[in-house]
């Protein structure tokens, strides 16, 4: 600036502005406290003023803008961090439903097999439970008749009678026993079928 419009003056002593009544030097008392003064009657005290006010302004408007910078990129990271969290609560809530639907369908599966394997070794036990009936009722109508031949002077000798009674008996003995057999296998297989289904029922209901 030209030396004739700044005629800056520290005040020597107290550091106030120069006392003059006419409005530059009123201007001029924006600068207070800054320690400056404007010499009176130079006719640059009010643009320097309005210099410094506008670069006051300035500064402030600036410091605001950063300000409303920072707020805009805060929310933006707000509105980030709400659209993760609900995302993942979407993908936490889908895959919590397949999770769900996974184990129903797989103890339906397990629910319907071991039923499926019950009701065939209760078949099975029915089946060698009446094919026992007709064996013990086919034993004593051999052994009846056996007793009833014993009886006729024209029947066969009685120790060879005893021995086609003996063989029969160990056959249908025989037979007996496989039929035990039988009942005792899908005994266990439905025993090993219930335990399997508790084994995947604790295996699905895991947490």
């Amino acid at each position: 600036m030209a030396p004739q419009c700044a005629r800056l003056c520290r005040t020597p002593a107290a550091g106030t502005l120069q006392s003059n009544p006419s409005p530059a030097a009123t201007s001029g008392s924006l600068l207070r406290g800054s320690g400056y003064s404007f010499a009176p009657g130079s006719g640059c005290d009010v643009k320097e003023a309005l210099i410094v006010a506008a670069f006051a302004f300035l500064v402030c408007l600036g410091l605001l803008i950063a300000e409303e910078r920072d707020h805009a990129e805060t929310k933006r990271l707000h509105a980030e961090q709400i659209a993760d969290l609900e995302r993942a609560g979407r993908e936490a809530v889908e895959e919590a439903r397949i999770e769900e639907q996974r184990r129903y369908t797989a103890l339906q599966e397990i629910a319907h097999e071991t039923q499926t394997q019950l009701d065939r070794a209760r078949a099975d036990a029915a089946g060698a439970a009446n094919a026992g009936d007709r064996l013990r009722k086919r034993i004593a109508q051999l052994t009846a008749s056996c007793r009833a031949g014993t009886g006729h002077p024209g029947s066969a000798a009685p120790g060879q009678t005893a021995d086609v009674t003996a063989d029969l008996l160990a056959d249908v003995q025989q037979r007996l026993d496989e039929a035990a057999d039988a009942i005792a296998r899908h005994a266990d297989a439905a025993r090993i079928a219930g335990l399997a289904c508790e084994s995947a029922y604790d295996a699905v209901s895991a947490q």
